[in-house]
């Protein structure tokens, strides 16, 4: 376990994971008891074994609104760039009456130590990052946000943010995407070689019906594909998709559509289509302790990393609690 709460600030969620000079460190958003509500923060805590973990720490902490509340804070990934350590962060004003987000700003604060941290950079983009950046091969760096993905070549990270440009809008009707009109999110990107990329997306809301979307680009993000509907199944929720050592693809989800978001499995493919050896690597019952708003889940928004010869899977326990898992690659074959 990574982290608990007590009796108050019991909402945990939007985990991410990073190793940056010898050391793990977790992020994750933190609200007083449901999910967006107002005063959401981001918090940080650090271990150089994966095994014990600090007190967490408030890394973002929200400002007063046009509405007179709080803001939300929502962390979108920790990361390794530049020899620095990174974290992504949208600030979304709140109304008090509906859960839009008003005024969405992205920010990167970046620290050479893991203590100290810069003030916040400003990316100028109007979007909630779903996964950490990919860096590609060429060393551009690719966010989603939403359906939409944003690339650029400053190798910091911080200027030169653009939209890949898609046609999602102008196709024949008779295409399934302007059929169905899915709300996709929370796009998790694979490379597979240089210039060729893909997405596979949550679908939510009214139109979910339990498949992941997928878009792909041959130009490295510049533009894409209209999303197609795949075969690949999915509890509504957030994928984490990646590469092995030895070349092999793994996602990590819970594919099972049936479900509250349970058992965590872990699957693995030769050509990042086909994904057809699975592992269930978690599937006990963890018993929520706090009520709150869209708080529900039993594994939620896996992320992973590798370091040495392990994968490390983080995940959250009904939005409440945060748990890391350690996998020996060699069991991976």
């Amino acid at each position: 376990m990574i982290f608990q709460p007590g009796e108050d600030w019991h909402y945990v969620h939007h985990p991410s994971i990073a190793y940056f000079n010898k050391n793990f460190y977790a992020i994750f958003s933190n609200g007083r008891s449901g999910e967006d509500d107002p005063g959401q923060r981001v918090m940080i805590v650090q271990s150089t074994d994966g095994n014990r973990w600090t007190r967490p720490q408030v890394l973002a902490e929200p400002q007063q609104g046009k509405w007179g509340l709080e803001k939300v804070l929502t962390p979108g990934g920790i990361f390794v760039l530049q020899d620095s350590l990174c974290v992504l962060y949208t600030d979304n004003d709140m109304d008090g009456e509906t859960y839009k987000r008003h005024q969405p700003k992205l920010y990167m604060v970046k620290s050479a130590d893991g203590l100290h941290w810069t003030a916040p950079y400003d990316l100028k983009l109007s979007v909630f990052p779903c996964h950490r950046p990919t860096i590609t091969m060429s060393g551009r760096i690719l966010l989603t946000g939403n359906r939409a993905v944003y690339y650029t070549d400053d190798p910091s990270g911080v200027t030169g943010w653009k939209k890949g440009a898609d046609d999602f809008d102008a196709r024949d009707m008779s295409l399934s995407f302007n059929k169905i009109k899915p709300s996709l999110c929370e796009g998790a990107i694979l490379e597979y070689g240089a210039d060729s990329l893909s997405v596979l997306f949550r679908s939510t809301g009214k139109t979910y019906n339990g498949f992941l979307w997928q878009i792909a680009s041959g130009d490295n993000g510049e533009s894409w594909s209209i999303p197609q509907q795949t075969n690949f199944t999915d509890a509504n929720s957030k994928s984490y998709l990646g590469r092995l050592p030895n070349g092999k693809y793994y996602y990590i989800g819970t594919p099972d559509s049936l479900t509250n978001r349970v058992p965590l499995v872990l699957a693995l493919s030769d050509d990042g289509f086909l994904f057809d050896k699975t592992y269930i690597i978690a599937k006990d019952y963890y018993p929520i302790r706090h009520k709150g708003k869209w708080k529900n889940g039993q594994f939620g928004y896996p992320y992973s990393i590798i370091v040495d010869s392990s994968l490390y899977v983080v995940v959250t326990r009904e939005k409440e609690k945060l748990e890391l898992i350690k996998i020996d690659l060699e069991q991976l074959k």
